[in-house]
């Protein structure tokens, strides 16, 4: 099931970003995230690349000095939870599979933005791109795990 919910009361906490993002909640949510089995938006209309070896935690020079940090996603068009990886197994963990799913509504939605989605790179660059275009090298912060997680 989606994730579609509303905070509490205005004391929900806000997090780090939230003074740069000038308090607006909106950021977070595309407004064609819209969840038509409830009729209701998506809480959060990104997911966060979480995969084992992704570059979460990583500096900025490491991401550069691996596989290149306009190479490297970090967030993207989702519909279900704020993170994303295949959750499905245990860790070490990839991404989600398959990438090329016509039907697929939750982890590489293409149903927002006409056949494409949108993800952001490690460097802060932001593209549209297709589900065919989705490659294991791109989630992780250097080569390609063989361990089982992509």
């Amino acid at each position: 099931m989606a994730a579609t919910a509303t905070p509490l009361d205005e004391t929900y906490p806000r997090g780090l970003l939230w003074a740069y993002i000038e308090q607006n909640p909106a950021v977070f949510k595309c407004p064609r995230g819209f969840d038509f089995a409830t009729n209701l938006n998506y809480q959060v209309s990104y997911g966060m690349n979480y995969v084992t070896g992704g570059p979460n935690g990583k500096r900025l020079r490491e991401l550069t000095a691996g596989n290149g940090a306009s190479n490297i996603v970090i967030v993207w068009d989702h519909a279900n939870t704020p993170g994303c990886a295949n959750s499905n197994i245990a860790a070490p963990r990839g991404p989600w599979k398959p990438y090329v799913n016509a039907t697929d509504t939750v982890h590489y939605p293409l149903m927002r933005h006409d056949n494409v989605f949108n993800i952001l790179y490690c460097d802060g660059h932001v593209d549209s791109i297709m589900q065919t275009d989705l490659m294991d090298r791109m989630f992780y912060a250097e080569g390609v795990q063989t361990n089982g997680a992509g």
